[in-house]
C-alpha cells in the first residue's frame, strides 16, 4: 500500500529485508494491518504520513530503524504489537491526535519505546523493557 489507499486488509505476511519502509502508508484512510512480522528493513517497520483511522494489529516489528514513524496520523488503533530491538524509537509520531496506542510490547530499543508530539491520543496498557 502506498498512496491513497483506503480500505484494504494486510494481513499474515512476513515482510524484510527492503531498501526502504516495509511499509508505507501515504495518504491512506481505513486500512488494517494485521498480523504480519515485519523486520530487517533498511528505514522503518511501517512508515504513515497524512493517514487516518488505520487498525495496526498484532504485528511484530523487529531489527528495522524505526517500529513505527508517523507524520499527522489521525484516529488511529496501534494495539497488541510486538517491537523488538529497532535501531532507534519502537513508535515515534510527530504530529496528529487522536490516536490509541495500547497493549503493546516494546523493548530493547536504542531510543524510546514511545516518542508521541500529538494531541489527544490514549497510551494505555503497553510493556516497556530495556528502551533508552
Amino acid at each position: 500500500m502506498d498512496t491513497d489507499c483506503t480500505n484494504n486488509k494486510l494481513q499474515n505476511n512476513s515482510i524484510f529485508n527492503s531498501a526502504q519502509s516495509g511499509i508505507r502508508l501515504n495518504h491512506t484512510d481505513h486500512n488494517q494491518i494485521i498480523e504480519n512480522e515485519v523486520y530487517d528493513n533498511i528505514y522503518n517497520g511501517i512508515w504513515l504520513n497524512s493517514s487516518n483511522n488505520n487498525i495496526i494489529h498484532n504485528n511484530k516489528f523487529s531489527n528495522n530503524t524505526y517500529g513505527i514513524i508517523a507524520n499527522d496520523l489521525v484516529g488511529c488503533n496501534i494495539s497488541s504489537n510486538s517491537f523488538i530491538s529497532n535501531m532507534n524509537d519502537g513508535i515515534k509520531i510527530y504530529s496528529g491526535g487522536d490516536n490509541v496506542i495500547g497493549n503493546n510490547s516494546i523493548k530493547n530499543h536504542g531510543g524510546n519505546g514511545i516518542f508521541i508530539k500529538s494531541s489527544n491520543s490514549k497510551i494505555d496498557e503497553n510493556f516497556f523493557n530495556n528502551n533508552q
